[in-house]
């Protein structure tokens, strides 16, 4: 088994790097998406990170809808998000993704209790082969879920307390060329 998931660990960083190595653009195959439905089929794969810890896994969609998305892409993405917090957590604590919309948008949140970021590196959280406090990936994961979202049309976001845990937003439009603004500071 620990040879399985060390060739599953491998794979994964391979595809990091193949997706980083990609440059450009992706080629995005959108398609409206009931997001309750997303989130239901991609359970599993969120579990899985979370099989051999305490971690309680929570889903709390305030917004359960059609969205514009690359379901293949934003998986991506949200397993990205799904990874870093099972890292950070150290196998106890609490995860729930929530969402909600607020106007042409719908803000999917990522909260782990987890260790934080320290705001003297939090800058330096989307950059690539930047890694902060975990053994495994490369780097990659936060720069690839940030360049998924912007290929959407959205934006990401990030408030961290050392020691007490994280939130990452994304803030994706529901329809092709809904207004894409930045970031919003509201509290989701």
């Amino acid at each position: 088994r620990l040879a399985i998931e060390e060739c599953d660990r491998l794979n994964s960083m391979i595809n990091e790097l193949l997706e980083f190595t990609r440059g450009g653009r992706s080629q995005l195959r959108l398609r409206s998406v009931a997001l309750g439905d997303y989130f239901e089929d991609l359970r599993p794969a969120i579990q899985a990170h979370f099989e051999s810890s305490t971690v309680r896994f929570e889903m709390d969609l305030g917004y359960v809808g059609p969205v514009l998305l690359d379901p293949d892409r934003m998986s991506r993405a949200v397993l990205n998000m799904v990874s870093n917090a099972s890292q950070a957590m150290n196998g106890n604590g609490r995860f729930v993704i929530r969402s909600e919309r607020r106007g042409h948008r719908v803000t999917l949140e990522f909260q782990d209790t987890g260790c934080g970021i320290p705001e003297e590196i939090r800058h330096r959280i989307f950059e690539p082969f930047f890694s902060y406090g975990k053994a495994q990936g490369i780097g990659l994961g936060m720069s690839i879920a940030k360049k998924i979202v912007e290929e959407h049309g959205g934006a990401v976001d990030i408030n961290s307390d050392e020691g007490l845990g994280t939130q990452i937003r994304f803030h994706l439009p529901l329809e092709a060329g809904s207004s894409n603004e930045n970031q919003t500071d509201e509290p989701l």
